[in-house]
């Protein structure tokens, strides 16, 4: 599976559809962001359709530090002042589709940020040279298998 298999009309169905999420990851992060480390976020309509995905590179590697978290809050904060409601967060990294303790702490601090923001976070995923996990909202599981 990959972006090229993405049906007809899937702009038009919420991207965490299980269905078509693994896909929509595959077609908005970058080969060289998933070798090189970054982390989307994928803004989305209150409905879960993709509105603007946006890629921020510059993200340190390993789990995040106390400044990491203040600098999310800052970010998430201006997106909700300018009208962001909901989003799914995608972290690109290189090796394999698998969640480690520093996926699980850069996902916390990044749904932290999100509730602090009032931004509803609607799913999250692990884009890897080698495949793609996609996960659910904070307290929910995997919504697919790694490709």
């Amino acid at each position: 599976m990959g972006f090229k298999d993405l049906p007809r009309g899937w702009a038009e169905r919420p991207i965490t559809d299980p269905d078509v999420f693994a896909d929509v990851v595959d077609l908005v992060v970058t080969e060289q962001s998933r070798r090189a480390g970054a982390v989307y976020l994928l803004l989305t309509h209150p409905d879960g359709r993709m509105l603007q995905p946006l890629a921020i590179r510059d993200v340190p590697a390993g789990a995040p530090r106390g400044e990491d978290a203040r600098r999310w809050r800052t970010l998430l904060g201006d997106l909700a002042e300018h009208g962001t409601g909901s989003l799914v967060v995608v972290l690109a990294r290189p090796g394999t589709p698998e969640r480690t303790p520093d996926d699980d702490a850069a996902l916390r601090m990044l749904g932290g940020a999100a509730d602090g923001a009032g931004i509803e976070l609607q799913g999250r995923a692990i884009a890897t040279p080698s495949g793609i996990l996609t996960l659910g909202p904070p307290g929910t599981g995997e919504l697919s298998r790694p490709a």
